[in-house]
């Protein structure tokens, strides 16, 4: 085998021992530098990434939340849109009912009022009696002494005779009753002694009229009312204009 040169011999004595140990340090720093390259990566990468998703989820939790609290309010919206729908729906039928209803009486009355004016045609032109329309009622005003005997509350034959062509001509199926006297007028000295004003004979003609139109006219006393109004006519405004008499009763026909 050849021998080594002495400056070769001298060389591996002088580095032979450092050699190794100074590329394990170097890999050593540069392992490390490596690991913190990485992590230094990670965490300038991936944990903003991480708090980006984090925010994201919270985001569409909050969008799911209010999503399904649109989604809840559009339906209860819907079941109160579908409840007022038939409410309305309800309503209108009522009002459409009501106003056949009402064109219905309103046609029925002036019907009632065209037979009237034939029945009561020469009374009327005396004016001794009236027909008028008023508040969804028929009111027919007869002179008082069409009906009653002088000085007394009994109703003459013909009188009676007279409110039941009124009422069955109509067939009505309500009467109210009223009297009305004459603005100033006195008791009448025969009845004065039972009736101290006009308050209280108004009061006992209209029951007294009421009366006979139950007996003579058989008609229900249920369906019949009276009151006395004394001179205060709620309808003696439209009663002037037809010239009626102060002192006379009404008959208000109602359809029910």
């Amino acid at each position: 085998m050849a021998r080594k040169a002495a400056w070769e011999d001298l060389a591996d004595a002088d580095l032979g021992p450092y050699t190794k140990s100074r590329g394990t340090r170097w890999g050593r720093v540069f392992s490390g530098l490596l690991v913190i390259a990485t992590l230094t990566f990670v965490v300038a990468y991936y944990l903003p990434l991480f708090r980006a998703h984090q925010k994201l989820a919270q985001q569409y939790r909050d969008l799911d939340a209010r999503a399904q609290g649109l989604s809840d309010t559009v339906s209860k919206t819907q079941v109160e849109l579908k409840t007022a729908s038939a409410q309305r729906d309800q309503l209108q039928g009522e009002h459409d009912r009501l106003a056949s209803a009402k064109k219905s009486d309103t046609e029925q009355l002036e019907r009632m009022r065209g037979t009237l004016t034939t029945t009561l045609e020469k009374l009327l032109k005396k004016g001794s009696a009236a027909v008028v329309l008023s508040g969804g009622s028929l009111v027919v005003a007869l002179d008082s002494a069409l009906l009653f005997q002088p000085q007394k509350l009994e109703l003459t034959p013909s009188g009676r005779t007279l409110l039941c062509d009124v009422v069955k001509s109509t067939a009505a199926k309500s009467v109210a009753v009223r009297d009305s006297l004459t603005e100033g007028g006195t008791v009448p000295p025969a009845l004065a002694a039972s009736y101290a004003g006009q308050w209280a004979l108004s009061a006992a003609r209209a029951a007294a009229v009421a009366q006979g139109v139950e007996d003579a006219c058989a008609f229900p006393a249920a369906q019949l009312s009276a009151t006395g109004s004394a001179t205060r006519d709620p309808i003696a405004a439209q009663l002037a204009s037809l010239k009626t008499p102060l002192d006379h009763v009404e008959l208000e026909l109602g359809l029910r």
